[in-house]
């Protein structure tokens, strides 16, 4: 009996430094694994379309620049063809 202790011991010990790497290599693993949070800003866009109001969006900075450069985009196409209500000089 004290033979089978003490082989179930050394058994024990020798696995104990693989469990203690595994264990380490899985808490690194999620540690990595966490995905890293995308910070959005707001706004109050104003519906053209609606008498309602404003609406609050929230989009990242690089969705943000998408947005306004299409805004832009259809302003100076609507000055370009002589449309829209905005005053020219």
């Amino acid at each position: 009996m004290i033979v089978r202790t003490l082989i179930a011991a050394l058994a024990m010990t020798g696995m104990a430094p693989a469990m203690a790497q595994e264990a380490a290599s899985t808490a690194q693993a999620q540690t990595t694994a966490k995905p890293t949070k995308v910070k959005k800003s707001c706004r109050n866009v104003r519906a053209t379309e609606s008498r309602v109001g404003n609406s609050r969006t929230c989009l990242t900075a690089d969705q943000w620049a998408e947005y306004d450069a299409a805004m832009n985009r259809s302003t100076e196409v609507q000055l370009r063809s002589g449309g829209g209500s905005v005053a020219r000089r």
